[in-house]
This record gives structure tokens, C-alpha cells and sequence, in this order.
């Protein structure tokens, strides 16, 4: 996993580097993100499934999954934290708050941290695209085999093939829509791994 991000706060004259985000070495934004992709390309098509002890992608026991909840976006530059009614002007500060102030929310028993699928999910493409200030990288074939590997890792521990015929199909799609698209296209990129639809109903790549 990654290293934790660090914020410059000026209190006066004084300036304090605080870093964050690397609770028990999972990081906040790299989690942020995969929860998003999660939502929105790969949980729906689960509903039902139970996933098994130590899958790596399950939201309900997802380290920051409480502290998130306790995250109420009030209006656009506007945040408050549900946990004591204090407001923030930006996400990174209600995050810093819930570092600093409430770790006990912090899911400690079997968590799971969504971050450590970031780089498998490709996040990095999907945070840019979010307006993250992560920016695409050239593939590296040795890395993408690695992922690939883990891909197919993942597969087996949360859709064991012998678990059920459910389990079975998930792990064969799983395997066919997400680990066989880590791959780096022509240009030496990352290709884009999911579709969603535009207002007007084409399909829109990722990318």
C-alpha cells in the first residue's frame, strides 16, 4: 500500500505537516475510490452473496466504512461530521478530523482495506478522471502480470469455486470482466476496465 498524504496546516506563523490517511497502513483516498468503483461496477451483480471470511472486497467490513457514514456532504464546499456536529469546508479536513478525533470509529475487527485493490482496479485512472491530481502512468508489463495475479487471487478467496453454484458464476465473471482486463492496450496505457452509460444512453469508456 501506498504512504500516507500529508497536509500543511498554518496555524499563525507556524506551519505543521500532518500526515493522514494511513491508518494501519490503509490509505483513505486509494479506499475512497475503490469503494466508488465497488458501488458502481462490480457489488451490484453480488446482491445476495455473502462474501467469505478475508475477501478483500467487502464493503461491509471496509476499515473507514463507518467514519464514512459519519461524513455528511451539507452543500458543495461544505462537509459536517454526523459524529459531533462539527463542519468542515473540504473533504481532506473532515478527514483529517476523523483521523485525529475519532479512531474509535475505525472497523478494527477483520477489516478489510478496499485500498489495497486500488492499483488491480486501476483507481489511479478512475481518480483522474475524479478529478484526483493522480495522473496515468505508462503500463509496466511485469507490474500488470503481478495484478493479473492477485486479480485471480482475490477470485479464489471471495468466490470459492466448490462454495456454490453462485460462488462459481461470480468467480467466472469475475475473472472475465475484471482480471482479464488488466492489460496495457497499444499505446503502453492501462486500458479502461468499465462502461457506464451517457445521459443520451451511448456507452461512455471509462478512460
Amino acid at each position: 500500500m501506498a504512504s500516507g498524504r500529508c497536509l500543511v496546516l498554518l496555524t499563525g506563523m507556524v506551519a505543521i505537516v500532518v500526515c493522514i490517511g494511513d491508518d494501519g497502513a490503509c490509505q483513505r483516498e486509494e479506499s475512497r475510490l475503490v469503494r466508488e468503483i465497488l458501488k458502481n461496477n462490480i457489488w451490484p451483480w453480488m446482491k445476495g452473496y455473502a462474501f467469505p471470511p478475508g475477501c478483500g472486497l467487502d464493503g461491509e467490513k471496509d476499515i473507514f466504512g463507518v467514519q464514512e457514514k459519519n461524513k455528511k456532504r451539507v452543500r458543495r464546499g461544505l462537509w459536517e461530521c454526523r459524529a459531533c456536529n462539527k463542519r468542515f469546508r473540504a473533504e481532506k479536513w473532515i478527514d483529517l478530523h476523523m483521523h485525529r478525533k475519532h479512531p474509535s470509529l475505525l472497523r478494527n475487527e477483520s477489516a478489510v482495506c478496499l485500498g489495497d485493490v486500488c492499483h488491480m482496479l486501476n483507481c489511479e485512472h478512475e481518480g483522474l478522471r475524479n478529478g484526483s491530481p493522480w495522473g496515468v502512468r505508462k503500463c509496466n508489463p511485469e507490474l500488470i502480470n503481478n495484478e493479473k495475479v492477485y486479480c485471480i487471487k482475490i477470485a479464489s478467496t471471495c468466490f470459492p469455486r466448490q462454495a456454490s453454484k453462485l460462488s462459481n458464476d461470480l468467480h467466472d465473471r469475475f475473472i472475465d470482466e475484471v482480471c482479464e482486463r488488466i492489460k496495457c492496450d497499444n499505446r503502453g496505457y492501462r486500458i479502461q476496465m468499465f462502461q457506464t452509460k451517457d445521459d443520451k444512453g451511448w456507452m461512455a469508456l471509462y478512460s
